[in-house]
């Protein structure tokens, strides 16, 4: 009796069933990823095609991904250290959140703005693209610092930084949706990019006049301000007892 329903590729195989040379995986629109470490003898491989493509591609050895930890989980997914990636991971089994899509399309399109110059620098990680296969979405951005845990984590100099940031995001018509400072990532080297961008939207941002950019007319821009200004305070305060500095 002929089964004409759709099997899942087993670890290490196409979806046509032929064998992959886990180490340069082809064609060369797929990854081959692992929970297991990098020191496993015979690590398991999920084999994953590229359903929305970055504009950086992964040289043939970054294309095997290893999921050494877990960072943060989310309703959207759940974000693994992987070496100098960061990999969103969602599963068919997920009950919340939606497809990866939108969001790889927000990183897209910023890395779009990047590449013909209407933003002078990445305001998110670098895109390698949205892979799929076997009930499994992975988004494989670049590795980039480390997220804030408070507004009060910045420097009296970088509340700017990151208000700017936003602002430059919302001038090339994009509305984060969830800013906060889990959602910014700090070089070692200084600076900031945005990450997490499962809430994103369309956005033609009202703070943006004639006479200048009126930060209080947009939502999402006069909340930002709002708790940057409060942690402002209180940096400054402490800054400013005697004995401090």
């Amino acid at each position: 009796m002929n089964d004409d329903r759709a099997r899942t590729p087993t670890p290490a195989e196409s979806p046509s069933g032929e064998a992959l040379d886990p180490m340069y995986p082809e064609p060369e629109d797929c990854i081959l990823l692992s929970f297991s470490p990098p020191i496993a003898h015979a690590p398991d491989f999920i084999h994953l095609t590229c359903a929305y493509p970055g504009s950086c591609s992964l040289p043939a050895p970054a294309r095997r991904v290893f999921l050494a930890r877990k960072v943060t989980r989310g309703a959207s997914g759940t974000l693994w250290d992987a070496g100098a990636l960061a990999v969103k991971v969602r599963s068919g089994t997920a009950r919340e959140g939606g497809s990866l899509c939108a969001e790889a399309a927000a990183y897209a399109t910023l890395e779009e703005h990047y590449v013909w110059g209407s933003l002078v620098a990445p305001l998110a990680p670098r895109f390698f693209g949205l892979y799929v296969g076997a009930g499994v979405e992975a988004l494989v951005l670049e590795h980039f610092g480390r997220q804030l845990h408070m507004w009060s984590d910045l420097e009296p100099d970088e509340f700017n930084d990151v208000l700017d940031a936003v602002l430059l995001l919302h001038s090339v018509g994009i509305e984060h949706g969830d800013v906060h400072p889990r959602n910014v990532l700090r070089s070692l080297n200084g600076g900031f990019r945005l990450s997490n961008f499962a809430k994103s939207k369309s956005h033609e941002c009202p703070a943006y006049t004639p006479a200048g950019v009126a930060v209080r007319r947009c939502p999402e821009l006069n909340k930002l301000w709002k708790a940057l200004s409060t942690a402002f305070d209180l940096k400054l305060a402490m800054y400013t007892q005697p004995g401090v500095g």
